[in-house]
């Protein structure tokens, strides 16, 4: 424990995530990254609305980034990067539009790039993903602080 903030930091251990840290209700910061061992779900995390810091980096996390994700509102940084994500991103994520630092870079997600992050984010990396263009025209590498660079599926040889 540092001042009032609750704190797990590990890596380079077995996972999958235990179920059981959904019971650390008061957890300010949790930094998981480089686990070893199979491919897991997304924990359960929906109870720790006190959490500033969330990085979940290069876990072997699979399936959809969850809706309760949004509800996070005091979130500070969320780090998602270099798992297996796949599917859009949740519209209430944004509710995360305030958040400083949001990464999801290599992971397998799709779709449209919310409106939310290319009006009102700041220091948000997609890059490596699947995103679709949408038909208003074709998005550029760099937008604002919103990093797209090899998100798109569509042709593009920049």
């Amino acid at each position: 424990m540092i001042g009032n903030n609750r704190v797990i930091q590990a890596s380079g251990l077995s996972g999958p995530i235990p179920s059981g840290i959904a019971l650390l209700e008061k957890l300010t910061d949790l930094r998981i990254s480089d686990l070893n061992g199979s491919e897991s779900t997304f924990p359960l995390l929906d109870n720790m609305n006190k959490m500033k810091t969330l990085i979940l980096r290069n876990c072997n996390i699979n399936g959809t980034i969850p809706d309760y994700l949004g509800n996070m509102t005091i979130l500070k940084i969320l780090d998602l990067s270099f798992n297996k994500l796949s599917g859009k991103i949740p519209s209430n994520l944004a509710g995360l539009s305030k958040v400083d630092y949001i990464f999801l870079t290599g992971n397998k997600l799709s779709g449209t790039v919310p409106d939310w992050l290319l009006k009102e984010g700041e220091n948000i990396d997609i890059s490596y993903n699947n995103f679709t263009v949408e038909n208003s025209g074709a998005l550029s590498c760099q937008q604002r602080s919103v990093n797209l660079f090899g998100s798109s599926s569509e042709s593009n040889n920049s």
